[in-house]
């Protein structure tokens, strides 16, 4: 596991590359989009759990953090998904030249998967997707963070009650710009390009729409082993 820096001095983000540690079979690399806000903090240790096993199983393998996440550059209140779609095109091309390969797999959690989806309609050397709890409706993922924003004010003290704001959720900071940039967003009406291959796993129950089961998400998740297996085929 090698943490570093990529990207260029106006997007400067930070990565976690994974080293193939296993025997070398199918070795397309892969890259993690990660989800965003609170639930890019709950998941962490998740995203590290695949990307290891991916490892693991021989493929070359880089998670990042969004740029005004984590360690990247940048201020969550200018956050954008232009931006965020930039990450990708650099981790990209970061994961190419560490491998040595051209064509990329890409795994994407709750918005992450969004992202991905959105980055293979345009970036040919993407070949295969995983869409991981996909938040396929921008309104209907905003309608829940708004729901789940407001149910933890009731549940918090008298003090936090007054902290209610617009362009904050649960406390990550989301611009009138990037609500209606993920509002936009509807992946369920378009077509991915033919040359992907799309893998679809969802939690039973939905983890991420119920704070009580949040847990479930922090300490691992069991569609791992199942990803890990699925993205090891060989595409016939």
């Amino acid at each position: 596991m090698r943490p570093f820096f990529f990207g260029t001095d106006a997007l400067r983000c930070f990565g976690v590359y994974h080293a193939p540690s296993g025997p070398h079979g199918y070795t397309r690399p892969v890259l993690i989009c990660s989800p965003i806000g609170h639930e890019y903090m709950r998941s962490y240790h998740t995203i590290r759990q695949l990307a290891e096993q991916l490892a693991a199983a021989g493929r070359h393998v880089l998670r990042f953090d969004w740029s005004g996440h984590g360690d990247s550059q940048g201020s969550p209140r200018e956050a954008t998904v232009k931006t965020w779609l930039a990450n990708i095109e650099v981790a990209l091309k970061e994961l190419q030249n560490i491998s040595g390969e051209k064509v990329i797999a890409i795994a994407g959690l709750r918005f992450g998967a969004t992202l991905a989806w959105r980055a293979a309609m345009t970036k040919s050397n993407i070949e295969d997707i995983v869409l991981w709890d996909a938040t396929y409706s921008g309104k209907a993922y905003l309608q829940e963070l708004q729901e789940l924003h407001a149910d933890f004010l009731k549940r918090t003290s008298s003090c936090a009650k007054g902290l209610s704001n617009e362009n904050e959720f649960l406390g990550f900071a989301y611009s009138k710009e990037l609500q209606q940039e993920i509002a936009s967003l509807d992946i369920s009406v378009h077509e991915i390009p033919k040359r992907c291959a799309v893998h679809s796993f969802a939690s039973t129950p939905n983890t991420w729409a119920d704070g009580n089961l949040w847990d479930h998400v922090i300490l691992g998740n069991p569609a791992i082993g199942p990803i890990v297996a699925c993205m090891n085929k060989e595409p016939s």
